[in-house]
């Protein structure tokens, strides 16, 4: 019965998220805009290689949106949800979406003031601010229905939030883990 209560206060907690930190005001999924997943070029050979198959280089898949990319390392997955192009949810493991560690990424239109969750949230500390790719966050731990999550935010050149969903079922993230970096300095806002 814990189990299930986890997993729809998971569910909510991510249903949520979005709702209170996105902001995009051109959010209709357009066929222009709405692109399925691809893979980075292969610098050396210019090989593409399509979503799910395996690279024989390594390289990551890419997950883009018409506002958003980022980038999908091995062993990772993604809810594919292209009405939301401001936003991307990627998971670990081989369990279902809400019942791995996961990584959500939000962004907020630049008009628009960006929203925080903190208070929604038990525990809430801060952290120190910390570079991962081109940005330097701002952040706080805290915990969401019995799950330890970390939220980090930067507002310039963009508005974005990123949520990491630490430990679920027994499997764990952290920001100093190297595909979580690998995601979070892949962001690339269109």
């Amino acid at each position: 019965m814990k189990k299930i209560y986890r997993i729809v206060a998971l569910i909510f907690v991510i249903a949520l998220l979005p709702l209170l930190s996105s902001c995009n005001k051109d959010n209709n999924g357009s066929e222009e805009g709405k692109k399925a997943v691809e893979t980075k070029e292969n610098k050396e050979g210019g090989e593409e290689t399509k979503a799910g198959e395996a690279s024989e280089k390594g390289q990551n898949d890419v997950y883009e949106t018409k506002l958003l990319s980022v980038e999908v390392p091995k062993g990772w997955k993604f809810v594919d949800n292209q009405e939301k192009a401001d936003s991307a949810y990627i998971y670990k493991g081989d369990k279902g979406a809400m019942e791995s560690p996961a990584v959500s990424i939000t962004y907020c239109d630049p008009d628009t003031e960006m929203l925080s969750p903190r208070d929604m949230y038990e525990d809430a500390k801060d952290i120190e601010p910390i570079k991962i790719g081109d940005y330097t966050w701002e952040g706080f731990t805290a915990v969401s229905f019995d799950y330890p999550i970390t939220v980090l935010s930067v507002k310039e050149p963009h508005q974005l939030q990123v949520t990491l969903f630490n430990e679920v079922e027994g499997q764990k993230i952290n920001l100093e883990n190297d595909d979580v970096q690998a995601i979070i300095s892949s962001i690339t806002i269109k």
